[in-house]
């Protein structure tokens, strides 16, 4: 039992730590752009390079069309922030209502600017649904749902049928996952991509709010450019 008791113990202490570090790297990021999670900066900065598309991973969860010619979506976003949640039903109305076939990627983006590690818990929680196959099941609950507590996470993953001790044991003992979100992260500080939501359209770049208009543009204007 008490080795039980001290690998639990170290268990905790891991995952606090990363979740730490991963607070610690997004305070600097913010801190060195001056971005909060979905707003332009409030003081002039020097304009930097655009964000670029950084490579995609197999692992990404994905849905939507799989045609050849389907205009591809990628998503940096954060189930936490406040823009991200405004313009989840945009975004929803948009691929609901494009007449060409669309995929849509997502990429984790965290954003931690006040210390409430919601942010990363949520991106962890999204990532165990996804290993009981509900990535998209859970992604769509959470922006649905006004409370992402600890218990509320839980009540969520029980409406949409995951094994709730399996989903507990994963937000708990998530070290491969909390690797796969600070890779994603690392991605996007390779590229230059520095708040949420950071959308990759086509040639097309969107940050911050949009309106499902400015989604049914751009995703126009992809499937038709050559």
């Amino acid at each position: 039992m008490n080795r039980e008791r001290r690998f639990i113990l170290w268990s905790l202490v891991a995952l606090f730590a990363i979740i730490a570090i991963l607070f610690v790297w997004n305070r600097w990021h913010q801190a060195a752009t001056h971005f909060l999670s979905g707003t332009q900066p409030s003081l002039p900065i020097a304009n930097g390079p655009a964000p670029t598309l950084p490579p995609m991973h197999v692992t990404d969860p994905a849905r939507g069309s799989t045609a050849q010619d389907a205009v591809v979506i990628v998503e940096f976003g954060d189930f936490a922030c406040p823009t991200c949640r405004q313009i989840e039903p945009e975004l929803k109305q948009a691929l609901a209502q494009s007449p060409y076939p669309v995929r849509l990627i997502w990429r984790d983006f965290p954003v931690l600017t006040s210390g409430d590690p919601t942010p990363t818990v949520t991106a962890i929680a999204g990532r165990c649904a996804q290993a009981q196959g509900k990535f998209w099941e859970l992604h769509d609950a959470m922006f649905a749902s006004g409370d992402l507590s600890w218990n509320a996470l839980l009540q969520l993953a029980q409406a949409v049928q995951l094994n709730t001790t399996t989903f507990k044991q994963c937000l708990t003992y998530s070290t491969a996952i909390l690797q796969t979100i600070g890779n994603d992260l690392q991605d996007a500080r390779d590229h230059h991509i520095d708040s949420a939501p950071t959308f990759f359209i086509g040639h097309d770049v969107l940050t911050g709010f949009h309106t499902a208009g400015d989604f049914t543009v751009a995703i126009s204007r992809a499937y038709h450019r050559p």
